[in-house]
């Protein structure tokens, strides 16, 4: 590697460790607009449609929102129980029909792009996404 491939591989790095950060900060910065404390995650996996959870940045996400006083709904379709890194945490693993149905105000956030979330039936997920990290509504992220 020359010294700017390295550097370039360093500075790409940098901007994906610091991604979760960005994204919390969005969603703190709305739920305190909404002046809410739920908020919906939708995704935790490491990659759209799989259950694998290792290395998912989603986890961090989750966790330290809900460190920080956030009461986090977790829709991920691929699982059917809660990671043991979220056990000691306020979240719950919800169904989407379950997430939506709920009239309190809250932040929903796409976090993982799976299939579940980009064909979800008349639009209704769509109109109900306040922030999407990964294309779930336009596949132009």
């Amino acid at each position: 590697k020359t010294p700017d491939e390295a550097q370039l591989i360093r500075v790409a790095r940098e901007v994906n460790d610091n991604k979760p950060a960005i994204v919390i900060d969005s969603i703190k910065k709305l739920a305190g607009e909404i002046k809410t404390k739920t908020i919906v995650c939708l995704g935790a996996a490491f990659k759209p449609d799989i259950d694998d959870l290792r290395e998912s940045p989603s986890l961090k996400i989750i966790s330290q929102l809900a460190r920080m006083g956030y009461k986090v709904q977790l829709v991920e379709p691929n699982i059917t129980s809660l990671p043991e890194s979220l056990n000691d945490v306020e979240c719950n693993l919800v169904t989407l029909e379950q997430a939506l149905e709920s009239v309190e105000r809250k932040v929903v956030a796409a976090l993982v792009a799976h299939k579940e979330f980009k064909l979800s039936e008349s639009g209704l997920l769509h109109k109900n996404i306040d922030l999407d990290f990964c294309g779930v509504v336009s596949s132009d992220v």
